[in-house]
């Protein structure tokens, strides 16, 4: 017979945290992902984590998504990457470090 790659204390803690994730409205696969994690971290026998790497096939084949994706963000990189800089005069952003807030500029009220 062969050896299961789960500890029986290993299943039922995954069993439990499971349930626990899924009553919380966890979807299903991330919930199992959760346990398992917790599993691991608390040193039980629980098979280690599936790679998300590329397939041998896809690693040869020229021109995979792999290669895009690192083009779309050299070019995110070098147009700012779509952070926005803080505005308004240097009066209000003093206010504002000294509100520990956002600075509005409300005259009169």
């Amino acid at each position: 017979m062969a050896q299961s790659a789960y500890s029986g204390s290993a299943r039922k803690q995954i069993s439990r945290h499971v349930k626990k994730h899924k009553k919380e409205g966890m979807p299903q696969d991330q919930a199992v992902a959760a346990a398992m994690s917790e599993a691991r971290r608390s040193g039980k026998k629980v098979p280690k984590r599936k790679s998300g790497g590329r397939t041998k096939a896809n690693r040869k084949r020229p021109g995979t998504r792999a290669k895009a994706s690192k083009a779309s963000r050299k070019a995110g990189r070098k147009s700012g990457g779509g952070r926005k800089k803080a505005g308004g005069s240097s009066a209000q952003k003093r206010r504002a470090g000294a509100k520990g807030g956002r600075a509005t500029a409300r005259k009169g009220r």
